[in-house]
């Protein structure tokens, strides 16, 4: 399991690089538009944020634009958090 310590930010662009092999982009960087994220990944990411953080979200409760940025995951991870 991950470390519990450091931003969500921060802990979602560490699973970027150890559990998707993929570098975090530079924030603000919309990862659709520049293809660093495709549903597969999305699906993945999904996987490894419940696995890794505790934090259940489905596939139904997100938009796509939830994803352009890591920001934009924090935040929609925030929001699937404070719904349990």
């Amino acid at each position: 399991m991950m470390a519990t310590d450091g931003t969500l930010p921060d802990r979602l662009r560490e699973l970027f690089l150890t559990k998707l092999q993929i570098e975090p982009p530079p924030d603000g960087v919309d990862m659709i538009e520049a293809g660093i994220l495709d549903s597969l990944n999305v699906v993945a990411l999904l996987l490894h944020v419940e696995q890794q953080l505790g934090i259940k979200v489905s596939v139904h409760d997100v938009e796509i634009d939830d994803f352009r940025t890591i920001d934009g995951i924090a935040r929609c991870l925030e929001r699937q958090r404070s719904r349990l």
